[in-house]
């Protein structure tokens, strides 16, 4: 954000007609939603303001967006090429080990716990 806002609202702004020497407490109403202490501002500024910071916002998540797509084409491929497993997916289980002894060992539930 702090590379894209001042690139787009600054230009809509100052064209909107609002006096570059607003600028700083107009950047400190974006922040806090309050724009009541900024000189000069207008309903025309705060439109063409409002728009800039969409754009800008905008600007921001395509690179957040434009960074997860190697991963994604990473996961993708190693999804297509991973084996199927459908054949291991059963209700099966091999040794119950809850109250049951192996190999002359008692196993009981806070054994398994302890572990």
């Amino acid at each position: 954000m702090t590379k894209f806002l001042p690139k787009f609202v600054t230009p809509a702004a100052t064209e909107a007609g609002l006096p570059l020497d607003s600028l700083p407490q107009l950047f400190a109403g974006i922040t806090s939603g309050n724009f009541s202490a900024v000189p000069g501002y207008t309903p025309a500024v705060g439109e063409a303001v409002g728009h800039a910071v969409k754009h800008a916002y905008s600007m921001s998540f395509r690179t957040v967006f434009l960074c997860t797509v190697p991963f994604g084409a990473i996961i993708l491929v190693a999804a297509i090429i991973s084996p199927n497993v459908e054949q291991y997916n059963t209700n099966d289980v091999a040794r119950k080990l809850q109250g049951k002894s192996v190999a002359g060992v008692k196993y009981e539930e806070k054994d398994i716990a302890d572990a």
